[in-house]
């Protein structure tokens, strides 16, 4: 293997780190000391100021079980600290190697999460961040209990992997998008609650990490134990949703199937993810499913077609916002809302009067009884145009 300074290769990464992080990596192959006396030594040497201290279980002379103890010193300190080696493993010496490193700009940023603002470790490459860290210890003191640490650490890394996505969605991925830990978000993924399992799958693809895929992909293979046949469905959807959004377009496939499903619940939930996805492909089918029942296939094909810039259905939106059912004025509203953004900017009779119907309807719905209708008429509101 080439020397780690005199390579010629030494200079490749010159371009990103003019002046390398010069550290030395000291080694010492010790089989005759307690497993003790090796926790006492890296425990010391990290105390001391080593960077790193690791230890690595091989076979050493006369078939003997070794362990190899490596320290990582900083150029400056790498005689004190092989020093240290020596008396605190009585080893009769030390190899001993220089390396160059590049390092990334590290600071310390506070994300706001549901559970208050929370400290993350940012690292940037010619000041673009790339590798994002939720702190550990923070988290856990912002849970209520331990068993909450787990949501605290993925709300973190969800709002971490926002810091790195270009606010331009035209514009280029960051460097290295997968530079965020995930494993908080990940690990909710193998929940035995289908729901749960399922908000992680849309967090994740949320977060435009390509790193995300494998894992989604896992997570479909899995079913999630005694959850019923629509919960795992549903759950399934989530994830092909997810994987669309990180450039898996095959998974559309997927929800176009659900589209025509048996099951009310799921058809809904594929149509509304077709809209989201601006499957046009569907524009046919959707404006069919405006004249088929129930009432919540036909509000979902009317919020999906206004996700793809098409107000025709406004109608059913109108309707919908005139229930007597709770549930229904709620969806209508949401309805409504992308309706309303897809009437076209003319002085049109016809377009002023969908405008006008569209806006009178959703103001009555901000004042509605129910709580949660007036909640999803704001969330209409407030949404964004495609």
């Amino acid at each position: 293997m080439d020397d780690p300074v005199s390579s010629p290769h030494a200079d490749a990464l010159a371009p990103l780190a003019p002046t390398p992080h010069r550290v030395v990596e000291l080694v010492v192959n010790l089989d005759d000391v307690t497993g003790e006396v090796i926790g006492h030594a890296v425990q010391t040497l990290l105390d001391e100021g080593a960077l790193d201290v690791w230890t690595t279980a091989i076979q050493m002379k006369k078939q003997r079980p070794g362990v190899q103890l490596s320290v990582l010193a900083r150029e400056a300190h790498a005689a004190a600290t092989a020093r240290r080696v020596l008396e605190l493993t009585g080893s009769f010496g030390v190899r001993y190697r220089p390396w160059d490193r590049l390092v990334l700009d590290r600071e310390h940023q506070q994300v706001d999460t549901p559970y208050g603002p929370l400290p993350v470790k940012v690292g940037s490459l010619e000041g673009q961040p790339i590798a994002v860290r939720p702190e550990f210890e923070p988290a856990r003191a912002a849970a209520q209990n331990a068993d909450e640490t787990d949501f605290v650490r993925a709300a973190a890394a969800f709002a971490a992997a926002q810091m790195i996505r270009p606010a331009d969605p035209d514009a280029p991925p960051p460097v290295v998008p997968a530079g965020v830990d995930l494993g908080p978000l990940a690990g909710l993924l193998w929940s035995e609650r289908a729901g749960m399992r399922a908000n992680a799958a849309v967090l994740l693809g949320e977060t435009g990490s390509p790193s995300a895929r494998p894992m989604l992909r896992d997570a479909a293979k899995r079913p999630t134990p005694r959850a019923a046949r629509t919960d795992q469905t549903l759950l399934e959807l989530q994830i092909s949703e997810a994987l669309v959004k990180l450039g898996e377009e095959d998974q559309l496939k997927a929800l176009r199937l659900a589209a025509y499903s048996k099951d009310d619940e799921v058809r809904v939930l594929a149509v509304l993810m077709l809209g989201r996805l601006d499957d046009q492909t569907m524009e046919g089918a959707l404006l069919g499913f405006l004249k088929q029942d129930p009432q919540e296939l036909r509000l979902a094909a009317a919020q999906a077609l206004g996700h793809m810039g098409w107000p025709d259905g406004l109608p059913a939106a109108l309707k919908g916002a005139t229930s007597d059912l709770e549930r229904i004025r709620a969806q209508s509203a949401l309805a409504l809302g992308r309706a309303m953004t897809a009437i076209p900017a003319t002085d049109s009779v016809h377009d002023t009067q969908a405008r006008v119907a569209a806006y009178t309807a959703l103001d009555r719905l901000l004042s509605d009884p129910a709580a949660s209708v007036r909640l999803s008429a704001a969330a209409a509101v407030l949404e964004p145009a495609p």
